[in-house]
């Protein structure tokens, strides 16, 4: 979806510089595969679960670097004890930390609280009570605006679950707790609704002294062309499940995390000791190492020598490494050589000392 409002040139430009909203930051609200994303912990993207399962490229562009998505966590019931269906929801892991992201509102939103919506999607024409879709035509996907970010306000006017949706992606089946933003120009100063591409954008609210997300765009309500509101996943619902994901419950005890076995074992869970794509690595083995352990060409090892003193092996940002040698594997006695470093995006380089004229290397690595 999008965002539709009468000022589209306030729309577009950082909400910052209205007095009301001077405290909101909209940096952390990217364009993700053709729509919207939020970032919500340091290396986490929140969106729709219809948007991550897109056959778009899920990388993003910030500040002229490039973050690649590592691992897509749809919301599951198996891992979140207080909903029964599985909503259209989902958690993107990235290779590199977001310079910045939003906490998550954990209670609810009311009538009477001005909410902030953000996205990349469309633009629509808007009247006293409803808006459309970029121009209204349902079967034009011609450019109508979207790719750039919009903003703009609206009131929760009602609670509810959706029925059972199913956009045809790999997602399946969702139903999803959400509030209702019913569209009306008399309602807020800058009223405004979601379009096409805005799903997976945020909707803030302010509450004790900074802004949170409250809520995951979704769909639109009422029949097209004239839509009449839009409706948002309540995140106060759902935040036991974020905060077991990116904290990497483990609620099976099994050594890997909810999210690791939600990812990678289609929802049931992973055998530890198992080597799931045959690659001599187990389950186990591939999370301590933060490769994937469905694909039989990533693992963790050493690349080679650059020269004497540069060992280069794969590495993730969010592990530490350590290199040991040994002179002799008869007696195999490992030296350490350096403390554990963090290690660098895709490979790392460690220098190592060059007082034996034959050593062998080898790398470990833990979990921070």
């Amino acid at each position: 979806m999008g965002i539709a409002t009468s000022n589209v040139s306030v729309s577009e430009n950082n909400p910052s510089n209205i007095s009301d909203f001077s405290s909101f930051d909209w940096d952390y609200i990217y364009s993700f595969k053709g729509s919207s994303g939020i970032a919500i912990h340091s290396n986490w993207l929140l969106t729709a679960g219809h948007v991550a399962d897109d056959l778009e490229d899920g990388t993003l562009i910030i500040n002229g670097e490039t973050f690649s998505s590592l691992q897509v966590v749809y919301h599951s019931p198996d891992y979140d004890p207080e909903n029964s269906d599985k909503a259209d929801l989902a958690l993107v892991r990235f290779d590199r930390s977001f310079p910045g992201y939003y906490p998550i509102h954990s209670r609810s939103v009311f009538p009477s609280q001005t909410l902030v919506l953000s996205g990349w999607g469309r633009t629509g024409t808007v009247y006293s009570t409803s808006f459309t879709n970029g121009n209204g035509v349902p079967d034009d996907n011609g450019p109508q605006g979207e790719g750039i970010k919009r903003w703009g306000t609206n009131r929760m006017s009602s609670t509810g679950t959706t029925p059972i949706i199913d956009d045809g992606g790999s997602v399946g089946p969702v139903i999803t707790k959400y509030f209702n933003m019913t569209f009306n120009l008399n309602n807020t100063p800058y009223e405004a609704g979601a379009t096409q591409y805005d799903s997976g954008g945020g909707v803030f609210v302010f509450n004790g002294g900074e802004w949170k997300l409250a809520g995951v765009l979704l769909y639109v309500s009422g029949l097209p062309p004239y839509h009449t509101g839009n409706v948002a996943a309540s995140l106060k619902e759902y935040d036991i499940w974020i905060n077991n994901t990116i904290n990497e419950y483990d609620s099976d005890s099994d050594g890997l995390p909810d999210h690791y076995e939600a990812a990678y074992g289609n929802g049931s869970d992973m055998v530890p000791w198992n080597d799931e794509d045959g690659d001599s690595f187990s389950n186990y083995e591939e999370w301590i190492a933060d490769t994937n352990p469905i694909d039989i060409n990533s693992y963790f090892k050493i690349i080679g020598q650059q020269n004497k003193t540069n060992l280069v092996f794969l590495s993730s940002p969010f592990r530490q490494y350590q290199v040991q040698f040994c002179t002799n594997l008869i007696n195999s006695t490992w030296v350490e050589t350096n403390d554990w470093i963090d290690g660098e995006i895709h490979q790392t380089i460690a220098v190592i000392p060059i007082e034996d004229n034959y050593r062998y290397n080898r790398v470990e690595v833990q979990i921070p």
